[in-house]
């Protein structure tokens, strides 16, 4: 008993502090599932097999491609140097370049590159969260509690078990670490970091430099970069000299990109690539199923939290520059590709910093962000492990190459799980608001009637 009433339970079964409490939780559960995969993952041996039907069959002898996986294969080529590959893996030769400057292994390469990435990410993601995150852990644990203290904890553990969960973060890395998406998504934050801290001339420099590097990662990015600055600049917040330094940089690196030589093999243009992908996502009823669970895989319930009046109305101009800039690279890469909740897994992280930046102003809104942490953790099952044989890979992160009734499995399920544990929380949260309203109506009932005598 007297350990209980020292631990103060009733304290933290409140409602205010209750999302902090599920928010430990399910930071505590993003953590054993990241220790798990970090263990106990296992590289795809694929690569060999597919090299040659992709690149010159002699070429491919001279080189160990195992481990690269199917689009490694074109990545590790530009690693050795010297060959060309087809579009769009053409243009995207600086992941390469950089992961030499880690290892002289293409697999080993990839790998620290990407966990430097990954790493970086989950800190860029942070600052841009709350700028002042450092300062804040620096204070007096009273100065926290007299502010916003709690919310900021909700917010950076939530944060920080996304990053840990998302199928295509960590844990697809460790499966298939020659991939561009973690150095993508690095530079697509640390763009959007420096454009909101332009004021300071080196982050303005180096934010140019990443805006020109950007596309020639992932092609599709500029467009996030040059919204970002657009609507910055709309509201005042960006010079217009800066702007056109920004657009300057970012034009030059995507028309570099679309010109780097390819392989020379017949590809289909932008449009035809775009419809041709619009086409086999709702040729079916399957197929749009198919396309539903990888939408709700890549965003989880993030999008219908920030689509609430309520949240719309505590957007500020750099929170609406975020999430506009995410909007637009939705728009561009949703039909990009057939793995679409890979191409969408940095929307879903700018979702994700959109909401934390929000919630940490508004107390009534951190119960909603709860919840959707709570599906999105879930429905990721990041605690399931694939084999190094290429179809275990493909039963989990290949959703569109699977058979549906393995979507139903490894997709639809989990997210309704999500949704399962999400509600039951949601429905803690409104029992313990209940009784916190009853005990207030019961305190105003003895006041009155005290004034009465």
């Amino acid at each position: 008993m007297f350990l209980l009433k020292k631990l103060n339970l009733k304290k933290f079964i409140s409602p205010l502090y209750f999302p902090v409490l599920s928010a430990s939780l399910l930071f505590c559960f993003a953590a054993f599932s990241f220790m798990k995969i970090v263990f106990a993952s296992n590289r795809i041996l694929v690569g060999n097999e597919v090299a040659p039907d992709v690149l010159d069959p002699v070429y491919a002898k001279m080189h160990n491609f195992q481990s690269c996986g199917w689009d490694g294969v074109r990545y590790c080529a530009q690693f050795f140097g010297g060959t060309r590959v087809d579009s769009p893996f053409s243009r995207r030769q600086v992941v390469a370049l950089t992961a030499r400057l880690f290892d002289s292994d293409p697999i080993a390469g990839f790998y620290k590159l990407n966990l430097f990435s990954l790493c970086f990410a989950v800190l860029l993601g942070l600052l841009i969260v709350h700028p002042d995150l450092l300062l804040v852990l620096r204070r007096k644990r009273k100065q926290i509690n007299q502010t916003n203290g709690h919310l900021i904890l909700i917010s950076t553990l939530v944060v920080i078990s996304v990053f840990l969960t998302a199928r295509n973060t960590f844990h697809l890395m460790f499966s298939a670490p020659v991939l561009t998406d973690p150095f993508g998504l690095l530079l697509i934050l640390a763009s959007i970091f420096c454009v909101l801290n332009t004021k300071r001339v080196p982050i303005f420099i180096l934010g140019c430099a990443l805006s020109f590097l950007s596309p020639l990662v992932r092609e599709q990015s500029g467009v996030a970069i040059f919204v970002c600055t657009g609507t910055l600049l709309f509201f005042g917040y960006l010079k217009v000299r800066q702007f056109v330094l920004f657009t300057g940089f970012i034009i030059g690196g995507t028309l570099l990109a679309i010109n780097i030589p390819s392989s020379g093999k017949p590809v289909m243009s932008l449009w035809q690539t775009l419809s041709w992908h619009f086409n086999s996502n709702f040729e079916s009823f399957e197929s749009v199923m198919r396309f539903g669970v990888m939408l709700m895989l890549s965003l989880g319930c993030f999008p219908i939290f920030l689509a609430r009046k309520s949240v719309r109305l505590a957007l500020t101009p750099p929170d609406t520059s975020i999430l506009v800039s995410a909007i637009c690279l939705f728009l561009v890469s949703v039909f990009g590709g057939g793995d679409t909740d890979r191409i969408l897994m940095p929307v879903g992280i700018l979702f994700v910093l959109v909401a934390g930046r929000i919630v940490i102003r508004s107390e009534e809104l951190s119960n909603g962000f709860v919840f959707c942490a709570v599906q999105f953790v879930i429905s990721q099952s990041s605690t399931m492990i694939t084999s190094s044989d290429h179809l275990s890979f493909l039963r989990y992160f290949g959703l569109r190459y699977l058979e549906f009734s393995g979507v139903i499995t490894n997709g639809l399920k989990p997210i309704m799980e999500g949704l399962y544990i999400a509600c039951i929380y949601s429905l803690i949260t409104f029992v313990l608001k209940s009784k916190n309203r009853a005990l207030v109506f019961e305190s105003k009932l003895v006041i009155n009637q005290s004034d009465m005598t």
